[in-house]
């Protein structure tokens, strides 16, 4: 197989076969102490596609989660703080997490959370690595090929926002970026998330702190598809809780996929639809926040 910078691996065992094993990324992160000495549960939170580990600041920093567990709140590989690579598959972002949780010595008695393309990821290491699991709490993210959903169309709306971020002239005042940018974004919260990441440099210049480059390529790969349940090592065996919204990246007619990746799943017990949107972690975070309390409090029983 003949590798580039451009070369997009649809597999682990591309990956594999390609470089014989895969060098971890260094991931910036945020850490919440739990509020009560002597706490060992850690929750272990990963964001969405575009964002950093700071959007989930507001669901994250409350008293009523941070007196249950320790929280590392994590920026995914080119995104925030983490180190850049021209390589973004969803196995690789499984391994960078893996080794984050040994180099802090985590050990195994952790909570995964994520938000969309981070819910992702989370569902899919609950089954390759449980053993470092003791339950998960997904945000609006289904197992599913969104790019074959026409009434969804998520994999285009993404593709052309990613697609006017990088060619957009940062050359140019960071209020007119702002200006052109809030004719595609509708949420106040998300656009000031977003313009927190275009940073200015010693020389006058601008640059996003996220590979946009990779990014959008990711986006034309599998960022709609980011894993399917034969992918998975195993069916995660613990306690999970999934929150949908009314965005409809998790309907009904997706449930089946959650049986099949994770074990215990009951869709009466396990599945609660909010009453918000998508982008939670800025529209509604205190809903979001009691869900993970509940979880912790009552399924965990932290």
């Amino acid at each position: 197989m003949q590798i580039s910078s451009h070369t997009v691996f649809k597999s682990w065992s591309q990956l594999k076969r390609a470089f014989g094993s895969i060098q971890p990324m260094k991931l910036g992160y945020t850490y919440y102490p739990c509020l009560i000495p002597g706490v060992k549960t850690n929750l272990i939170a990963l964001h969405g596609f575009l964002f950093t580990n700071s959007s989930l600041e507001r669901v994250l920093n409350v008293e009523p989660i941070r007196k249950l567990v320790n929280i590392y709140a994590l920026d995914i590989r080119n995104h925030g703080d983490s180190e850049w690579t021209d390589s973004m598959h969803i196995d690789e972002n499984l391994t960078d997490i893996h080794n984050f949780i040994k180099e802090k010595n985590l050990g195994k008695d952790n909570v995964l959370f994520g938000h969309s393309y981070g819910g992702g990821i989370a569902m899919k290491f609950l089954c390759d690595y449980s053993e470092y699991c003791k339950g998960g709490i997904i945000l609006d993210v289904g197992v599913f090929d969104y790019s074959k959903d026409p009434e969804h169309q998520i994999g285009m709306k993404n593709k052309i926002f990613i697609d006017f971020l990088k060619d957009l002239n940062l050359d140019q005042p960071k209020e007119k970026i702002r200006e052109i940018i809030a004719t595609q974004i509708k949420s106040p919260e998300f656009l000031g998330h977003l313009m927190s990441q275009l940073v200015e440099l010693p020389d006058g210049k601008k640059k996003w702190k996220m590979n946009i480059e990779v990014l959008y390529k990711r986006m034309l790969d599998q960022v709609t598809v980011l894993f399917q349940p034969e992918d998975i090592k195993a069916p995660y065996p613990g306690p999970v809780r999934i929150l949908g919204t009314n965005s409809m990246y998790v309907r009904p007619s997706m449930m089946a996929n959650y049986y099949k990746i994770f074990s215990q799943f009951d869709e009466k017990r396990d599945f609660v639809k909010l009453n918000t949107r998508h982008f939670a972690n800025f529209d509604n975070p205190e809903i979001v926040s009691e869900e993970i309390r509940l979880f912790l409090e009552r399924t965990l029983r932290l």
